[in-house]
């Protein structure tokens, strides 16, 4: 009862009004109920540890408070741990959504690149599609116009709706209809990937016109069929250009036909007189030599010459005529034999002219005719011993290696030889002027007087030319007046 009388006026005083106030305005309201609450629980506490009978209820009182204590420290280190550990995952946290933010936008960012580029794509498809020069369509399996640009429109010559209501069959001409459809079938089967063929369409107008068409297919990701695609080429002018182009060829083959009969008809007709007249003057200055005066002597040796002059001639235009007829019969030869052949042949026109010659290394074999390959060496070796005045004539005869073949020969076969060699003949005698340089190939072409340098017909370097130009080369020449000329050629190899 005791505790009772002290408890009851413990909280009569601290009910006093005065305090009260002060309290609740110090520390509020909630201050208040708190403490009072802790107040109440300690005495009842307190309470019943005496109720129990224990002597020293304050030493018990105490540890327990200092155990509370120790409790509460270890709940506030936990609390501060668990603070620190969730203030550690935030900061974690936030860092792997900063990351995850800037992957975010760098992947927006790459999307929209990707984006722009295919737009850009797109874009520059659909302009190449709409402005190409050359046709482009889509075209169904079944041979129907899908989708084309203007040029279609523009070769064919029917509006789009027109079009988009037809299939190709039906402008296409009969005698190519069957070769395309077969075409078709193929890449449809897989045996080709695509085809190009030259055919002929209907306009709308009814005329025909010639197109390059080549097409593809495409498949969707299953690898089904889905459309094919179509390039149309206008190729009309230069299909009507080709056939004016094999009109005049064969007009210009039946010319030089009827020329090189021509050439020969006249020739063997001329060349019966020719040698009536010399046998004839031959006749008449061993008969009646002592009978005529040295002035009709002369006369008769220079119409005997003038005779054989023009049968050297009249031999030439024949040789000249035939190479255009012959055919050329060409293989893979060693010119450095041939080279050897011809200096065989002409060692006595070299040792008479005390002509020496030199191959700084061996030639190279050459895809060409060997007896017309022969003619042309010996005629420039002995061009260039002939126009030779120095006491000690030279002769260089070798080649400048390859250089790439641009000209395409329909006699010579492309897959035996892709280059052509450059071939030369020099010599150190008294040299071509400048202006002269092409003129020399000029047939019956001569610088100097007719018996000067040993005469000749000058119809040796034309024919030399024609036998290169034959065989898809070109010759040409190089000279310093006085200081010896140099001819090239070039042949396959």
């Amino acid at each position: 009862m005791t505790f009772e009388r002290g408890l009851i006026s413990i909280f009569s005083a601290a009910a006093a009004k005065p305090a009260f106030i002060f309290y609740v305005s110090v520390y509020g309201l909630s201050n208040l109920i708190g403490h009072y609450l802790m107040v109440f629980s300690f005495f009842m506490m307190y309470k019943a540890i005496v109720e129990t009978g224990i002597s020293n209820p304050s030493e018990i009182l105490f540890r327990e408070l200092g155990q509370r204590e120790t409790e509460l420290k270890n709940i506030e280190l936990e609390l501060r741990k668990a603070k620190n550990e969730l203030e550690e995952r935030v900061v974690k946290r936030t860092r792997e959504l900063l990351n995850a933010n800037i992957q975010l936008e760098l992947e927006i960012s790459e999307r929209q690149h990707v984006e722009n580029e295919l737009r850009e794509s797109e874009e520059r498809f659909r302009n190449t599609f709409e402005q190409a020069t050359v046709g482009i369509a889509h075209v169904a399996l079944d041979g129907r116009w899908l989708r084309f640009n203007p040029t279609v429109c523009r070769v064919l010559g029917y509006s789009s709706e027109e079009l988009l209501k037809s299939c190709f069959q039906d402008i296409t001409h009969p005698d190519d209809l069957e070769a395309d459809l077969n075409n078709m079938r193929s890449v449809l089967s897989g045996d080709i990937d695509h085809y190009s063929m030259e055919k002929r369409y209907f306009r709308k107008d009814g005329a025909l016109i010639w197109a390059m068409l080549t097409v593809s297919l495409v498949k969707n990701a299953d690898g089904e069929p889905k459309y094919f695609i179509s390039i149309i080429q206008d190729i009309d002018e230069r299909k009507k250009t080709d056939s004016l182009l094999k009109q005049r060829h064969r007009q210009l083959e039946e010319i030089n036909r009827q020329l090189d009969d021509f050439a020969y008809i006249i020739s063997h007709d001329l060349r019966e007189p020719l040698r009536g007249i010399y046998n004839f003057s031959a006749v008449l200055l061993e008969d009646y030599k002592d009978k005529l005066e040295s002035e009709g002597i002369s006369m008769l040796e220079t119409l005997m010459r003038l005779a054989k002059r023009q049968e050297e001639q009249i031999r030439a235009i024949l040789h000249y005529s035939r190479i255009g007829r012959m055919n050329l019969s060409v293989e893979r030869i060693s010119l450095d034999a041939v080279v050897n052949e011809v200096l065989d042949s002409l060692k006595t026109l070299l040792d008479e002219n005390r002509v020496s010659v030199h191959k700084p290394a061996r030639l190279p074999d050459a895809v060409c005719n060997r007896v017309q390959m022969s003619e042309v060496f010996q005629n420039l070796i002995v061009n260039a011993v002939q126009y030779n005045n120095r006491q000690n004539r030279q002769i260089e005869i070798g080649f400048n290696g390859a250089e790439p073949e641009t000209v395409s020969v329909p006699d010579i076969p492309e897959a035996c030889c892709k280059k052509s060699c450059v071939f030369y003949v020099r010599d150190n005698g008294i040299g071509i002027e400048e202006r002269h340089l092409e003129s020399v190939f000029k047939i019956f072409t001569r610088l100097h007087g007719r018996e000067d340098f040993g005469g000749g017909t000058g119809v040796g370097l034309t024919i030399s030319k024609k036998i290169i130009e034959r065989h898809g080369g070109r010759i040409w020449a190089e000279s310093v007046s006085g200081q010896g000329a140099t001819f090239y050629f070039t042949l396959r190899c």
